[in-house]
C-alpha cells in the first residue's frame, strides 16, 4: 500500500487473520464484512499518513519506511492507544498491522467522538483559531485543563509533542465547542513514579524532572533518544499555542488560574474558647463571719503538699515550683502572707544571680574550652609541620647522598676508561718501539746493494719508530706505517 496515494480501495477488508486486535478488543465487525475505500485526510505528518475508511467511524494511519525508530514510535503509540479509559481524552486503537516495509494501525474518527444526539466535525486546534487569541474567558481553556488533567491520570505519563496540531477541537453543527480531544501518542513518555498528582503544578514539576533525568541528549526544547521520537515538556509547548498578546492569557499562566480555582480550599475549624468559671465568692454568715470555701482540688493539691516552712526551706525551687503552678502560685502566695512576697523578691533575686553565675561558668568554660582546643590544633599543627620538615629534610639529604655516589660511581668510570686508554696507548707505543725491522724489511732492504749499505751502518744509530717520526738514513727514508711495517723507501 502506497502512501502517497490520496485513494485506495481494501477488496478483503480488514481480515482478523492479517490484522492483530489490541489487548481487551476487538475488530469492528463493520469493517471485516466487507471492501473499503481509504481517502486521505487531516494534516501532514512527518510519521504517516491517515485515512479515512469508507463511511465508517474509524481511520487508517499508515507508517513507514519500517525503521527502528519508526517501530519503537509505532508499538508507543498503539501501546498507548489501547490502554483501558483512553477514549474519554482521545482515539483508541483497534487493530494494526506490520508489513515487509510499513506499519498500519485503525483508530477512531475524532468527529466520531461527539456525544450522542449531535453531529459534529473535528479540527485541530490551530487551525480552528488561527492567529487568534481567545480571552481568558474562553471555554477552550476549561477544555483543555479538563482533557489534560484525565489524559495524565488515564496513561500515567505525558504527551512528548503536545501542540496545537495534536490537539483536536470538537465542533457541532453550529461550529461551537464541544470538547478537546488529544492525538499522536507515539511521543508518549510515562511517569517514573505512577501516582499523578492532582495539582496540575505538581504534574508540571513532575515532568520537568523527569525531562531532565529522560535519556538522551538535549537539543534547544527537545530531548532526543536514540531511535525513540524526541520529545519535549508540555509547559513548554502550552505556551506556544497562542500569540502572546497580553500578560495572563499564556495558556499555562490561565491553566494554572484553574487549577487554583478548583483547588479545595482547607476547613478551618474555629478555634474553641476556654471557659471561665465565676470566682467564687465568700458566704456570710448573719453574724458577718465568713464561712471557708473548699479549695479547688489543683490548689488544695498543692497546699496539701507545700507549706509557708517548705517554701523557705526549699529555696530556689520554690520559685519554680510557683512557677509550674500557674496563677494559682499568686494565691498560694497571698495566703503564705506578708512574708510571701519578701520570699518571692528574695527568691527571685537568688535564682537570677544564680543562673547569671551558671551563665558567666559556661562562657568561662566555653571560652577555656576554645582555647584548650585551638593550642590543642596548634600543637597539633606544630607537629606535623615539624615531621613534614624532617621528611622533607631527610628526602634531601638522601637524594644528596645519591648524587654523590653516583657522581663517585661515575668518576670511577671516567678515570677506567682513561687508564685503559692510557694502557692501550702504551701498549700501542711499546709495539711500536719494537725494532722496526722485521725480517721482511731486512730482506727487501738487502736486495739492494746500496740499501744494505745504508741499512748496515745505520742500524746501530737507528732511533725508535713513532707515527709522526721518520728515520732518514742518508739519502733513504724509510717510511713505516703504525704497525712498523714498511710502506716504501725512497732515495
Amino acid at each position: 500500500m502506497n502512501i502517497n496515494t490520496t485513494r485506495r480501495t481494501i477488496h478483503d477488508g480488514f481480515d482478523p487473520s492479517g490484522w492483530t486486535p489490541t489487548p481487551r478488543t476487538r475488530i469492528p465487525g463493520v469493517l471485516t464484512t466487507r471492501s473499503h475505500t481509504l481517502q486521505r485526510f487531516g494534516d501532514s505528518s512527518a510519521f504517516g499518513a491517515v485515512y479515512q475508511i469508507g463511511n465508517t467511524d474509524y481511520v487508517l494511519k499508515i507508517m513507514g519506511p519500517k525503521t527502528t525508530k519508526n517501530r519503537n514510535i509505532f508499538v508507543n503509540e498503539v501501546g498507548i492507544g489501547s490502554i483501558s479509559g483512553i477514549q474519554a481524552v482521545g482515539p483508541r486503537i483497534y487493530c494494526y498491522k506490520e508489513t515487509s516495509n510499513q506499519l498500519m494501525y485503525v483508530m477512531d474518527n475524532v468527529a466520531s467522538m461527539c456525544p450522542p444526539g449531535k453531529t459534529c466535525t473535528s479540527e485541530s486546534i490551530n487551525r480552528y483559531f488561527g492567529n487568534r487569541c481567545p480571552v481568558e474567558t474562553h471555554p477552550i481553556y476549561q477544555m483543555v485543563y479538563d482533557t489534560l488533567m484525565k489524559f495524565y491520570q488515564i496513561t500515567k505519563g505525558w504527551h512528548g509533542d503536545l501542540h496545537t496540531g495534536n490537539m483536536m477541537v470538537l465542533l457541532d453543527q453550529n461550529r461551537d465547542l464541544v470538547s478537546v480531544k488529544i492525538i499522536d501518542y507515539g511521543a508518549h513518555r510515562k511517569f517514573t513514579n505512577s501516582t499523578v498528582p492532582n495539582c496540575l503544578e505538581d504534574i508540571f514539576n513532575k515532568i520537568e524532572t523527569n525531562f531532565v533525568q529522560g535519556r538522551g541528549y538535549t537539543a534547544g526544547a527537545f530531548k532526543v533518544p536514540l531511535n525513540f521520537q524526541a520529545y519535549r515538556k508540555n509547559q513548554y509547548t502550552l505556551n506556544t499555542f497562542f500569540p502572546k498578546s497580553a500578560r495572563g492569557r499564556e495558556f499555562t499562566n490561565v491553566l494554572r488560574n484553574i487549577n487554583r480555582r478548583r483547588r479545595p480550599q482547607p476547613v478551618v475549624t474555629p478555634r474553641p474558647q476556654p471557659v471561665v468559671t465565676p470566682r467564687p465568692q465568700p458566704v456570710v454568715t448573719p453574724q458577718g463571719v465568713p464561712v471557708a470555701i473548699p479549695h479547688q482540688p489543683m490548689l488544695k493539691k498543692v497546699l496539701n503538699k507545700i507549706n509557708t516552712k517548705l517554701v523557705m526551706n526549699m529555696g530556689a525551687r520554690g520559685l519554680l515550683l510557683a512557677k509550674n503552678i500557674g496563677g494559682r502560685g499568686l494565691l498560694l502566695a497571698k495566703n503564705i502572707g506578708g512574708r510571701g512576697l519578701v520570699l518571692a523578691k528574695k527568691l527571685i533575686k537568688n535564682e537570677l544571680n544564680r543562673r547569671k553565675k551558671i551563665l558567666e561558668n559556661k562562657e568561662r568554660k566555653k571560652t577555656a574550652n576554645r582555647i584548650l582546643f585551638e593550642a590543642e590544633q596548634a600543637k597539633i599543627a606544630n607537629k606535623i609541620i615539624a615531621e613534614e620538615t624532617a621528611k622533607v629534610y631527610k628526602r634531601e639529604k638522601e637524594a644528596e647522598e645519591r648524587r654523590k655516589q653516583k657522581q663517585i660511581e661515575l668518576n670511577k668510570i671516567i678515570q677506567n676508561e682513561l687508564n685503559k686508554r692510557k694502557q692501550n696507548e702504551q701498549n700501542v707505543r711499546k709495539k711500536l718501539n719494537l725494532y722496526p725491522f722485521t725480517r721482511q724489511i731486512e730482506k727487501k732492504v738487502m736486495e739492494n746493494p746500496f740499501a744494505k749499505q745504508v741499512y748496515t751502518k745505520s742500524k746501530r744509530k737507528m732511533y725508535p719508530y713513532t707515527p709522526t717520526n721518520q728515520k732518514v738514513y742518508n739519502k733513504y727514508t724509510f717510511d713505516l706505517n703504525a704497525n712498523g711495517k714498511l710502506r716504501k723507501i725512497t732515495k
